[in-house]
């Protein structure tokens, strides 16, 4: 079993990429904003807008509220937290084509019975419907209530991460360094769907013991393994590392983690 992810070297800039876009204004967009609002991101975040409902104000002064286009046009990498469905209707009217060879993250989760025609095919659907962007499912097993508080028992909660572009996935894992998880490559984007099927388990656990969306991942070794740095050509850190130790790292080019 992988340990940590070590990804090919990384681009300039991929690794340190400051303006984050976030599609969705729920629960679950409102913290991850925030929580890279707090890690030092610049956050350009849209959603679907409710007639009925004013536009709340953003959370933190790092955050702007611009149109979806604005978003889509100019972040690097772009996060999903839409519900699949809208998800899956922009893309077929071409509103996510401008996407250049950059990052989009899927941290959706299509319903349990699946797409007509594609059943738990979340991930792999969205790589397939748009080719323009490196797609990379994560942050799809993380409850809105972990983001900002991602330790468990004194750990960092973990975070699978697939995708078939390794420049992608390693600007996708250092955002989630700096988030204070602990990111896992498990292979190419036809393991999203078990990612998926990893998140509904989880909230049927949380929901059958009434858990408050604070239920979170972490994968554990049986042997204890060296340290590791968390940064380009180094792997993420190690996976038993206790969450005080998350705070830096004094090698060359290591990213935060």
């Amino acid at each position: 079993m992988p340990t940590s992810i070590r990804p090919e070297p990384v681009p300039p800039g991929a690794a340190t990429s400051r303006t984050i876009g976030v599609l969705g204004r729920g629960r679950m967009g409102s913290a991850l904003a925030r929580a890279l609002a707090l890690d030092g991101r610049r956050v350009l975040i849209a959603g679907r807008r409710h007639p009925a409902r004013p536009d709340p104000p953003p959370p933190s002064a790092r955050v702007h509220l611009v149109p979806a286009a604005t978003v889509v046009a100019e972040a690097d990498p772009l996060v999903l937290v839409l519900p699949f469905a809208a998800v899956l209707e922009l893309a077929r009217a071409g509103l996510l084509q401008a996407g250049q060879e950059r990052t989009m993250v899927d941290a959706t989760n299509p319903p349990a019975a699946g797409v007509p025609g594609h059943p738990r095919a979340g991930g792999r659907l969205l790589a397939e419907l748009l080719p323009q962007w490196h797609v990379v499912k994560a942050l799809n097993t993380v409850p809105a209530g972990m983001l900002g508080r991602p330790v468990l028992d004194g750990r960092p909660v973990t975070v699978p991460l697939a995708g078939d572009h390794p420049p992608a996935k390693a600007q996708v894992a250092a955002l989630l360094c700096g988030l204070g998880f602990v990111p896992v490559d498990v292979g190419g984007i036809d393991r999203a769907p078990a990612l998926e099927s990893l998140a509904d388990l989880l909230m049927a656990i949380d929901s059958r013991h009434s858990l408050g969306g604070r239920l979170g991942f972490q994968l554990g070794l049986a042997e204890p393994m060296p340290a590791q740095n968390c940064g380009p050509g180094s792997g993420t850190a190690l996976l038993r590392r206790p969450a005080e130790a998350f705070d830096g790292s004094s090698a060359p080019g290591a990213l935060r983690c």
